[in-house]
């Protein structure tokens, strides 16, 4: 299992609430802080799917915490371990995949696959008929 943690933006994203479905995902509604606009701040999600463990260990503070940077904790064959360090200390999720906004429908990883493999066979076919 490969990661890229450098195309999510974690760095500066200020975690407003977070959010647990029955679908095994774990959302962080962020904002994050504009230089030059009208407006302050752009809101974000980041999501993570199918989470197994969701560790906080900051301390109680007043406000929002914000992720000062994020790295690969762990790696295994079917999971991998984000750690990230906020100005009020440390959070740290395990789950099969991160990325911003809503990564998957609410589908199941082979039917995703499925779905996958069917639309790859559609486009070769288009290309050959051309």
């Amino acid at each position: 299992m490969s990661v890229d943690l450098s195309k999510i933006r974690f760095q500066g994203a200020r975690i407003i609430r977070v959010i647990e479905d029955d679908q095994r995902r774990l959302t962080f509604e962020v904002s994050y802080p504009l230089k030059r606009a009208a407006v302050n701040s752009e809101e974000g999600k980041l999501t993570f799917e199918f989470y197994s463990r969701y560790l906080v260990a900051e301390r109680d503070l007043n406000g929002e915490p914000t992720i000062l940077r994020a790295e690969v904790a762990e790696i295994g064959s079917r999971s991998l371990a984000i750690r990230m360090e906020t100005d009020y200390s440390t959070r740290e999720v395990t789950c099969y995949r991160v990325g911003e906004g809503a990564t998957l429908p609410n589908q199941p990883l082979h039917q995703m696959a499925a779905l996958r493999g069917a639309q790859a066979i559609r486009e070769s076919q288009r290309g050959r008929h051309r």
